[in-house]
């Protein structure tokens, strides 16, 4: 988390996405890490496969509790198509019945191809053209998001308000203790 936290705030790269592969769940380093992109997060794209159903729905649910935009989901290993004949080796295709529960769009299906693990074998990690539809479409969601940058002076402000605001509690609270020991405020209570 510490490198991740050094290549956005103590360098300059001059990158306007930064992309974040990380396993799904609740875990100290996912937390950590919406900590220090908080308020420069575009939104997740969520990667799930046909098996994995209640994976999928529990992080969709951690993103709406957390108010994590989500920029869509991608099924990963939705089919495997071997001659003319389409397997489903992890179960039919799920990702349309939660992307409509959710209210997110699906970016795409990639399927499982023993051709892009070939390729990540010879060291050519890319997707062949013909399955790039997915990754064109996620990338298309990226630049159209509205990142909302807080500026330097919204930032002042919010912990000068903060600060403040812990302050004048302090001398509230002091006020009334002070006022207690010299008054009689529940006799006065009584009497008015």
């Amino acid at each position: 988390v510490q490198i991740i936290d050094d290549v956005i705030n103590r360098s300059l790269w001059g990158a306007e996405f930064y992309v974040f592969d990380m396993p799904g769940g609740s875990s100290d380093i996912f937390r950590s890490v919406l900590a220090i992109v908080g308020d420069y997060l575009a939104g997740d794209v969520i990667v799930s496969q046909p098996a994995m159903v209640d994976s999928t729905r529990k992080m969709l649910n951690l993103h709406e509790y957390l108010e994590i935009p989500v920029l869509g989901i991608i099924e990963n290993m939705s089919w495997l198509k071997v001659g003319a004949v389409t397997y489903h080796p992890f179960g039919r295709s799920t990702v349309d019945e939660i992307a409509a529960e959710f209210d997110v769009p699906v970016l795409g299906k990639i399927p499982l191809d023993p051709h892009i693990a070939e390729g990540i074998r010879q060291g050519n990690p890319f997707l062949p053209e013909a399955l790039m539809e997915p990754i064109d479409n996620t990338v298309k969601a990226v630049i159209e998001t509205d990142i909302r940058k807080p500026g330097f002076l919204e930032k002042l402000v919010h912990k000068v308000t903060d600060a403040l605001k812990t302050e004048v509690e302090k001398v509230l609270a002091s006020v009334i203790i002070s006022a207690n020991k010299t008054h009689d405020i529940s006799a006065i209570r009584r009497n008015t």
